[in-house]
């Protein structure tokens, strides 16, 4: 409340290789996305700090094969949702388990194919996006749609919704 830096609150978790860094907070604690942890307890990209003592938590997508550094994170009540390049993933708040399903941004036709997501954020039922692209590749029933570097998608089957505000041309 004071602004102050508190001093108590250390995490032992580092970004060894990441450049961006993303802390989405949850009851009790902060997501950190791009995170390998100092302790023993071994957190790769994707780790759950307790707000009171900094302490890596329970939670972890690791065994469930992550592969890949993370640069965005979002959450709802049930999923964290992750941008690692083009793609989003889900991953269970409870298991750690990714779902099967995930949603690719695409450049079509721009003056670099690099697409990337660079924005995220999630309601309990629909996650947005932000980035270089102009499609996004979801889900079935609705796997393609030409999205101007921003878009939607639902949160529980990864499928591309209607919404389309085409920003940027």
């Amino acid at each position: 409340s004071t602004g102050a830096l508190d001093g108590q609150w250390v995490p032992r978790v580092f970004a060894p290789t990441a450049l961006d860094v993303d802390i989405v907070p949850f009851d009790g604690g902060v997501f950190v996305g791009a995170v390998a942890s100092e302790q023993a307890i071994e957190r790769r990209y994707l780790a759950a700090v307790s707000l009171s003592t900094g302490a890596v938590l329970a939670f972890d997508a690791s065994p469930a094969g992550w592969l890949t550094p993370i640069s965005r994170v979002a959450v709802n009540g049930t999923h964290v949702f992750t941008a690692s390049g083009n793609t989003v993933r889900s991953v269970s708040r409870t298991t750690g388990a990714i779902e099967s399903w995930s949603v690719t941004a695409v450049a079509v036709g721009l003056a670099s194919a690099n697409a990337r997501v660079s924005a995220l954020a999630a309601t309990d039922s629909t996650v947005y996006v932000g980035g270089y692209f102009n499609q996004l590749l979801g889900a079935a029933p609705v796997p393609t749609q030409v999205r101007g570097h921003a878009g939607a998608f639902d949160a529980v089957t990864g499928s591309v919704q209607p919404w389309h505000p085409n920003v940027g041309g």
